[in-house]
């Protein structure tokens, strides 16, 4: 052949591959939206359709001798149908992929949810493994959910509960009153008064710990010296302990200081001694004690109440949750919930082991200067050496 001819030969399967891609691109704008069968389908259509039709063409136009036409027309024919059942068999295998990962999509976050791990391409298997990660974090979700809600209802139940005892002392006292059958006034007038501070401290709890979940409690913080703080809240529960024959000792050696909010934290720390003193028998002992390891200062507080079940662990610091080995048998559950919400609040954690006959509540802080290390500054820098008042105390 002549370059001539290459060049009409050329020409020609360009017009003919011209042609039947515009028809082609026709053809994919017609079928947008459908589904993805029709999509493959005319995909394979558009693909083959110029190669085909080019060698058809071009055969055409170069043999005039119709037993060589024909023998080009059958292979191309031949290669087309081959070329096309593979293509086709591929995109039936993509809708198959998709149709699961459609019907898999339905059942994310249930119980019937099922993995889909033989997708034939990367981006597919990728698609199928953060439908995994949404099942997982839904579930997650989902069981969050329900503990929460389940530790609301025993709160709401709770707290109905310890509210009405309360409230039915001060109407039968005030009624007793009011008819003048009160042998003592004054000893009824007391006790009403002692009623209502259990209630104002069971509403304040419950007020603040809604500021904790709702991260809106604001710290007024200062360098303070735990030990003496811890000493401040040894020396106020000191007669209640001995009110209960529990010996309270404190060990609040050193001058590790932490920048804190010095009321709520003396409050999470009460409500941890609080607890212990009221778990502990007649005869025993609750140990506060202090130190610093590794820029952190922790402050523990040991009691013999004989130790908690491994279950319990898990839900101690949940609001509301007393457990059937109750550590106290007043209040409404609150005091470990707001104690571990204050350290929190301040970068902090709280946590709770058993020891040899009785339990152990350490709270751990970030440790700040020694009172020697700073000479000068302003009262955010400078380490306070007295604690705060300890607000009353509750039942935890």
């Amino acid at each position: 052949m002549r370059t001539g001819d290459y060049v009409v030969v050329a020409l020609l399967a360009a017009a003919i591959a011209g042609a039947l891609a515009a028809i082609g691109l026709l053809l994919l704008r017609l079928v947008r939206g459908r589904s993805l069968s029709t999509l493959v389908n005319a995909g394979v259509a558009v693909a083959l359709g110029p190669i085909v039709a080019g060698m058809v063409g071009t055969t055409a136009a170069m043999f005039v001798i119709d037993q060589n036409l024909m023998v080009a027309l059958l292979v191309a024919v031949i290669c087309g149908a081959v070329g096309g059942a593979l293509a086709l068999s591929l995109g039936r295998r993509l809708v198959g992929a998709a149709r699961a990962l459609r019907d898999s999509s339905a059942g994310i976050g249930e119980p019937g949810y099922t993995s889909i791990t033989w997708l034939p391409t990367v981006e597919l298997r990728e698609l199928a493994s953060a439908l995994d990660d949404t099942h997982r974090r839904l579930v997650q979700a989902r069981t969050r959910e329900d503990a929460l809600e389940a530790s609301r209802r025993e709160l709401v139940a709770w707290v109905s509960h310890d509210l009405r005892t309360p409230l039915s002392a001060l109407r039968v006292m005030a009624e007793a009153l009011e008819d003048g059958v009160a042998a003592d006034p004054p000893r009824y007038i007391r006790q009403m008064r002692q009623q209502v501070e259990r209630l104002d401290i069971m509403v304040d709890d419950l007020f603040l710990l809604s500021r904790l979940h709702a991260g809106a409690l604001r710290l007024r913080r200062q360098w303070v010296v735990v030990s003496d703080l811890v000493d401040d809240v040894v020396a106020t529960l000191d007669p209640l302990a001995r009110a209960g024959g529990v010996r309270l000792s404190g060990a609040g050696h050193g001058g590790t200081s932490a920048l804190v909010d010095a009321a709520q934290l003396a409050r999470a720390l009460a409500n941890l001694v609080h607890n212990g003193v009221a778990a502990t028998p007649a005869g025993g002992v609750v140990r506060v004690d202090v130190k610093s390891n590794q820029g952190q200062v922790q402050v523990s507080v040991a009691d013999e109440c004989g130790g908690l079940p491994a279950g319990d662990f898990t839900r101690l610091f949940d609001v509301g949750w007393r457990g059937k080995s109750s550590r106290t048998r007043e209040g409404a559950g609150l005091g470990l919930a707001v104690a571990q919400g204050i350290v929190q609040a301040h970068g902090g954690d709280v946590e709770a082991s058993n020891l040899d006959g009785g339990c152990c509540f350490a709270i751990r802080l970030p440790a700040g200067p020694s009172p020697t290390s700073t000479s000068t500054g302003t009262p955010s820098d400078t380490p306070r050496t007295g604690g705060p008042a300890v607000p009353p105390q509750r039942p935890a």
